[in-house]
């Protein structure tokens, strides 16, 4: 009788399946009597294949790169029915390394950010490829990455992947109790691709197909945020390679935490100042990177200054306010009318005022 035999190979106790593993079947001396329909005997997209052979006890043998050290996996069959079915899983784990940026920027140009990679065959791994420093969690497992070597990190241990107990569900993918890569790298800020919890089918696709990128190591600024009260409420990193500009940085603080700098106000802040070395920069002004920022709340202060007789308006009187901790001052000349309008950052300040008639004032 001859029989039919579906063998699925499979990444993990999983349904991801595993491309181009080639399936024979063996008899006990050895000898390959499994007959193939023509590209069938190496397994497709489903990680599935056919093949025949007449009835009797034979060995199964799979054959792929992911297939353990040997790169082969054997399971004895006994085939008596017209159809049969076999599962062979492949040990599911992964390899995180580091890519930097291979062109090196020019004099006064930004530095390119890291990028995070994982891939399932150590054969993969580009000659430039360098460790990882951080973590991986895969469940309630959780695997430090010391960086003095490329780690390897497996996503389901043997007894996790055992099939001799058929009435184990089969989870969707080897990560389904949760997969998560978090990386800690000198001062780099970690930001991580949509991919990198692994959390659907296409994403182990991809990463069978060759290395999978999952994040970005993130060149950053650092930003201290104040509050309404001139306190400071939070501290922060933003990608330099995003926040060129001054203005820049002031609208992404805004939109993610406007709340935040209003904090216990019921409100948002919608103007910022954003300081280097004490200095109000400009919307225009460059960011440079790695340099620490002050972002304040702004309020507009009307000052007036009119003489004590008549009550008419002093003009070019210079007004500028200064802080009782030493924070830099903000200032402006009276116009005609004695009136000024002065953009500071908010909390309490000290007014300053100096023209020729306020001599002794």
């Amino acid at each position: 009788v001859l029989c039919r035999l579906r063998v699925r190979v499979t990444f993990g106790r999983s349904c991801v399946g595993l491309r181009g593993a080639e399936v024979s079947l063996l008899t006990d001396d050895g000898a390959e009597v499994g007959i193939g329909q023509g590209s069938e005997s190496v397994t497709d997209d489903s990680g599935e294949c056919e093949v025949l052979g007449l009835a009797g006890r034979f060995t199964v043998v799979a054959r792929h790169p992911l297939l353990g050290d040997r790169g082969e996996l054997e399971v004895e069959v006994q085939l008596q029915r017209l159809c049969s079915e076999v599962t062979m899983v492949a040990p599911a784990k992964v390899y995180a390394f580091l890519l930097r940026s291979s062109a090196q920027p020019e004099e006064g140009a930004r530095q390119s950010d890291t990028s995070v990679w994982l891939c399932a065959d150590r054969r993969q791994l580009p000659a430039e490829a360098l460790p990882v420093v951080g973590r991986i969690t895969v469940g309630e497992r959780e695997v430090e990455m010391q960086g003095s070597d490329i780690a390897r990190v497996d996503l389901q241990l043997d007894d996790e992947a055992d099939l001799e107990e058929e009435s184990r569900p089969v989870p969707a993918l080897p990560s389904s109790e949760g997969f998560r890569l978090s990386c800690d790298y000198a001062d780099l800020l970690w930001q991580p691709d949509d991919g990198a919890e692994l959390s659907g089918a296409q994403h182990f696709a991809a990463l069978l197909a060759g290395p999978l990128r999952v994040g970005l190591l993130r060149i950053p600024i650092f930003v201290r945020l104040f509050g309404l009260q001139g306190e400071v409420v939070g501290q922060l990193r933003l990608p330099a390679e995003e926040h060129h500009s001054a203005g820049a940085v002031a609208a992404t603080l805004i939109a993610k935490e406007g709340s935040l700098l209003a904090k216990g106000r019921g409100q948002r802040v919608k103007d910022l100042g954003i300081f280097l070395g004490g200095a109000l920069l400009r919307a225009e002004d460059d960011v440079p990177e790695r340099c620490s920022l002050d972002a304040k709340p702004m309020a507009s202060l009307r000052v007036e200054v009119a003489s004590q007789c008549c009550g008419t308006g002093l003009a070019d009187v210079h007004v500028w306010l200064g802080h009782p901790s030493g924070q830099p001052c903000f200032e402006g000349r009276t116009a005609y009318s004695g009136v000024c309008e002065i953009l500071a950052s908010a909390g309490a300040h000290e007014a300053h005022l100096a023209h020729p008639l306020l001599a002794g004032c």
